[in-house]
């Protein structure tokens, strides 16, 4: 039973990035090519995906603006596992948020990753094919994949271990995840406060099925709201032990406490389309025309050929 201390791993890794607002929405064809429309508005870190800071060679102290937007903008536009990038926009607020736009095209869903990313940017998930022939995205996480199990952390009970616990010893395991919440709760208030993001999938056939989000139609979308995901965060510190321990005892899901706090869509989230259709847009016309447009993109922002934009293909190796 994973409940509390995963929650505080997946919004520790959420609150690196600090706040996100905005809209995401991913187009999905029958073959898992997938176009990712992002409009989103957040905190340009020092080193938002790697690279180098500003023009090669160039001090840090001596960067202009246009450097830093530039520097930004290429950490999110160099991503080996995107095809193309299409209509992009970026730009600063004038309270000194980074402000961006753009269309990325990846051949796979689930191969898509920004490493150090958001989860909110960057929501992994796993294409399975129905017997009968349907798709079927899974949310997956980090914890779920293979490895070597980590020994210095606390082994966690399953549901069952958990039911056969004394009052005693449940109030113990308890508290253990009360004070792994508490060692993270400055880190949410001060990175969660006014956080909102709106996900939306659309896929190629009527939704049939879902877990974690809303469906209408060919689309399924969860909205993630820091200020509430704050708001359960200080009600689940406040709970008298009864409540927890009943909690607790009918719990079923292995991340019960997790969906408490952030919802299912972020942890076992699933959309269903039993009877895909035809393709929702021509995958390989679009991206050579977002190919064919990269001239102008690198002269908008100022780039040059340090600017590795993706084609498909992987980057060479330093």
């Amino acid at each position: 039973m994973k409940r509390v201390r995963f929650a505080i791993v997946g919004l520790f890794c959420f609150a690196l990035v600090g706040c996100v607002e905005g809209e995401i929405t991913y187009t999905m064809n029958p073959d898992g090519a997938t176009k990712i429309r992002m409009d989103i508005v957040t905190i340009a870190p020092p080193t938002f995906g790697g690279g180098p800071p500003g023009p090669m060679g160039k001090n840090p102290q001596d960067e202009t603006i246009d450097d830093m937007l530039r520097k930004t903008l290429r950490s999110m536009l160099e991503n080996p596992k995107v095809v193309a990038w299409k209509d992009v926009s970026a730009e600063f607020t004038p309270n000194g948020k980074f402000k961006f736009g753009g269309t990325a095209y990846v051949r796979q869903l689930p191969d898509y990753a920004r490493q150090g990313g958001s989860p909110l940017l960057n929501p992994q998930f796993k294409l399975d094919r129905t017997p009968d022939g349907g798709m079927k995205l899974i949310r997956k996480e980090d914890s779920d994949q293979p490895g070597k199990p980590d020994p210095n952390k606390r082994k966690p009970k399953t549901p069952d271990e958990i039911k056969k616990l004394t009052d005693e010893q449940l109030d113990a395991e308890i508290l253990h995840d009360l004070i792994d919440l508490q060692s993270a709760k400055g880190i949410l208030i001060a990175m969660l406060t006014d956080c909102k993001m709106k996900t939306t999938f659309v896929l190629p056939g009527d939704v049939t099925a879902v877990v974690g989000f809303v469906k209408d139609g060919r689309k399924a979308s969860y909205t993630v709201d820091g200020n509430k995901i704050i708001a359960d965060v200080n009600k689940l510190l406040t709970e008298d032990r009864p409540t927890l321990r009943k909690f607790y005892r009918s719990a079923t899901s292995p991340d019960v406490f997790k969906n408490r706090v952030l919802g299912e869509s972020m942890n076992e989230g699933s959309i269903t389309v039993a009877k895909p259709g035809e393709p929702l847009f021509d995958f390989d016309k679009e991206v050579k025309e977002a190919h064919a447009a990269y001239p102008d993109l690198r002269k908008k922002f100022g780039f040059g050929d340090e600017l590795k934009l993706p084609t498909g293909e992987a980057f060479p190796k330093k």
